[in-house]
């Protein structure tokens, strides 16, 4: 997010600008990164997001292409106010100059920030509701955090009321530019591997002098931290990330002239590798790299890794009654957009004219040709499928239009706590988004599965099959699934999060410099982070059960969106795991006894077609046996690709042991995946609980309080549809905190590792080298409360502007 800002100012200020950017440009994934419609599934596509597997067995991802993750995120833009850098200077002795954030803030927010849009009746019964629960005032439009509620930024084009899911992003490539940048260079497509120092300045720092790059990989495989720190792993589906051989490797250099500066801007997670990886960070860990890779320790930086930090969230989605279209009035939909979109060519600068081409040359050695600017073609229609989809239900897609901050002030507890919160004194916090790509977002995260599960062969299988089903909803293997995707579509997801995550985990790297991340999500000392989560998790089920949407929402049962999709999940490791009933070519389970009765009879009690539930209906006569037949056979082709590659993973010794590490093995529709999915569907189709106390049930019905005024609320959210399945029992601490530990999901607002005060000094610059900073979201020692996108931007172009105030015409 910080780089395109950074290199853009930098280069406006007459500075000669090298870019490496190791992944592609938007236009090589268009369908996953201009528009509104996909960002939860784009996280499935490796040639733009990396999948990383902590030490803790949690999933995350970072951004593998130019603009980052601006290019992916939900694009929501929150700014910070003035009482966030007073704490970090306070606490943290970090010193961010408060005129020039402003002054970066407003930059930002003027070319890529939008109000976000939201349709009437249901953002009315959001913000009402907010009200009722003590998120008040209502603020209206506003771009920074508020105490209260606001309609916030948001890098999606505001279309008005129309909300539609081709609304374009305005990721950081589209950062119009006063005048072409002859001095900008950029390489997509290249990986900076590490940095070069001369060592023999008579000051005694070590001075960065060159960059090491190539070619990045078709893809950037998954980083598994297990793996990298010698532990025992059970393979999944996806690949290990290996690190680059420097003895094979094209390698390439780019090197500064005398008084210019290298920034690193790779993110809090992989900015610290970098550094690790060329001898910079804390000794003890930089020495065994520089052992087998020849180099030496340049310097040494002991907090470099630590104090990294994300929140943990938990979330959950409710689903929308036909028609949704009563949302709002019908609008016509349209495909086109008055943003300007130009984008970054690829390295070997071609594409089409009419862009601004930067000339060769400037401050390298010897580097590929520099891509250049070039018109982004306007976003591409979607399927027709879910075009048509869209047009019959007009359902709008919203992204945390409407946000909402409270305090919970204790007893002992100041009014202006600010960020020094305790377990009485803490914030709450309420986001939203409606028709977003929420299957999606699931499949990306895991999240619908609890941790221990999220690495077994058949829920890579399903990720896997649904993964596919996403851009293909109408192939033979997908479209008995549609009615899933038709129901996640109407969803609108809610979360909440600790503001000021207290727990902290760190980011290093093995002796081979491979990264190892820990998460250590609610492991803080006293509980804040989980106390935190709970007290919002029960406040957003008293949102939803304050009678505001009880005619807007699904309610729970065996007729209810969440039943159907988790019997679709049964179903489908039923079919992948039992065989047909008579041989058929290429079926290596058919001697076995488990067999389906009859595939086109199962298949015709899966779906009535009218209400897209399980129902008791006769066979379609539309279909046929061979239909169905190779619907089965792909299923069969999808299990064994996923068993043979598993296997392969673990016979090649990256699993070992027994128990959870013994190898894998296909257990379908007997394994625990299995059994919990059905235990799952029991739990939605359970009607809500009854009262315990009669007596105390009663007294609420004559005495009004505050006490009765929660329990109601939360006995009301119970008779909802809510994905993931929570509690029967609402007002059950014990449950919650259960529900939060296995359903809960970080956020990707990774920071702190490369923290101001600690790693890098007030100019941004590594503390004890010279030539050298870091310009992300790592340098800010403590997190914005909110999403630390605008922040992230932000830091690019105050890192810049600060180099212009110090050095005025200086172009080096």
């Amino acid at each position: 997010a910080a780089g395109i800002p950074l290199a853009y100012t930098l280069a406006e200020n007459g500075k000669d600008v090298l870019l490496i950017e190791r992944g592609g440009p938007r236009k090589d994934n268009p369908e996953d990164t201009t528009t509104i419609s996909q960002w939860g599934s784009a996280l499935l596509n490796k040639d733009i997001a990396q999948e990383i597997r902590t030490l803790d067995k949690q999933i995350t991802n970072v951004a593998s292409i130019l603009s980052g993750g601006t290019a992916l995120s939900g694009g929501v833009q929150i700014e910070e106010v003035p009482e966030y850098f007073d704490h970090l200077r306070d606490k943290f002795d970090a010193d961010f100059d408060e005129k020039l954030v402003n002054e970066s803030y407003a930059w930002t927010r003027e070319r890529v920030g939008q109000v976000m849009g939201y349709p009437d009746l249901y953002g009315d019964a959001w913000i009402g509701a907010l009200q009722d629960l003590g998120f008040g005032p209502f603020a209206g439009e506003s771009p920074s955090i508020a105490n209260g509620s606001w309609n916030g930024y948001s890098l999606f084009e505001n279309d008005g009321k129309k909300l539609s899911p081709d609304r374009f992003r305005r990721a950081t490539d589209v950062i119009p530019l006063e005048r072409p940048l002859d001095s900008l260079k950029i390489l997509t497509r290249h990986n900076a591997l590490r940095v070069e120092f001369d060592t023999s300045d008579e000051t005694g720092n070590p001075k960065a002098t060159c960059v090491v790059y190539t070619k990045s990989p078709d893809a950037f495989e998954t980083i598994d931290s297990r793996a990298n720190a010698g532990l025992p792993v059970r393979p999944s589906l996806f690949d290990k990330w290996k690190k680059v051989d420097d003895t094979d490797a094209d390698l390439r250099r780019a090197c500064i002239r005398e008084g210019g500066e290298i920034f690193i801007s790779a993110g809090a997670i992989l900015s610290p590798v970098i550094l690790m990886n060329s001898g910079v960070g804390p000794k003890d860990v930089v020495e065994k790299v520089m052992k087998n890779t020849g180099g030496k320790l340049i310097r040494d930086v002991p907090q470099l890794g630590q104090n990294l930090h994300d929140r943990w969230a938990v979330q959950f989605g409710v689903f929308f009654k036909k028609p949704v279209s009563r949302l709002r009035e019908p609008i016509p939909v349209t495909t086109t957009t008055t943003t300007p979109q130009p984008d970054i060519g690829p390295p070997d600068g071609g594409g089409g004219g009419g862009g601004i081409r930067p000339a060769p040359g400037g401050p390298i050695d010897d580097p590929d040709d520099g891509g250049g600017f070039e018109e982004l073609d306007p976003p591409p229609p979607r399927s027709r499928a879910k075009r048509e989809s869209f047009l019959e239900s007009d359902f709008p897609i919203t992204v945390n239009a409407v946000s909402g901050v409270k305090k919970v002030v204790g007893e002992s507890c100041p009014e202006d706590f600010g960020f020094n919160t305790t377990p009485d004194c803490f914030y709450v916090t309420a986001e939203e988004g409606t028709g977003i790509d929420f299957a999606g977002l699931v499949l990306s995260t895991r999240a619908a599965f609890p941790p221990v599960f999220r690495g077994l062969p058949e829920v890579d299988f399903l990720v896997a099959l649904l993964s596919e089903c996403l851009d293909k909803p109408d192939s033979i293997l997908c479209a008995a699934f549609q009615p899933v995707f038709e129901c996640t579509s109407r969803t609108a997801g809610w979360i909440t999060f600790a503001p000021v995550p207290k727990s902290r985990g760190y980011v290093t790297v093995n002796e081979w410099g491979e990264p190892i991340v820990a998460s250590n999500y609610l492991t803080d000392e006293k509980g804040e982070d989980l106390n935190n989560d709970v007290v919002g998790l029960e406040t957003l089920l008293r949102v939803l059960g304050s009678g505001r949407f009880d005619d807007l929402f699904e309610r729970r049962g065996p007729q209810s969106c969440v039943v159907y999709i988790f019997n679709k999940l049964v179903d489908l490791l039923i079919l992948a795991t039992r065989a047909l009933p008579i041989p058929f070519p290429g079926d290596p389970d058919f001697q076995q006894t488990d067999l389906l009765a009859s595939l086109p009879s199962f298949l015709a009690a899966e779906t009535d077609e009218k209400t897209g539930r399980r129902s008791d209906s006769k066979e379609d006569p539309s279909r046929t046996f061979l239909e169905e037949a190779l619907l089965w056979a792909e299923l069969q082709k999808r299990k064994h690709e996923v068993i043979e590659r598993s296997r392969k993973a673990w016979r090649e010794g990256e699993g070992e042991g027994d128990g959870e590490h013994s190898e894998p093995e296909w257990r379908g529709d007997k394994s625990e995946v299995a059994e919990w999915l059905r235990e799952q569907v029991a739990l939605a189709s359970t009607p809500p609980s009854e009262p315990e106390g009669f007596m105390d049930d009663l007294r609420c019905e004559f005495v009004t309080s505050e006490e009765c005024e929660r329990i109601r609320q939360l006995k009301n959210a119970e008779r909802f549809a809510i994905l993931p399945t929570l509690p029967t029992d609402l007002d059950d601490r014990e449950k919650l905190e259960g529900f939060i530990k296995t359903h809960g999901n970080g956020m990707w607002h990774w920071s702190g590792s490369t923290a101001m005060g600690s790693v890098v000094d007030d100019k941004l610059r590594v503390i004890g080298v010279d030539n050298l900073a870091v310009a992300d979201a790592g340098v800010f020692p403590q997190a914005s409360r909110m999403n630390v996108q605008a922040h992230s931007i932000m830091i690019g172009r105050y890192a810049a502007a600060q180099r212009e105030e110090q050095q005025g015409g200086d172009d080096r």
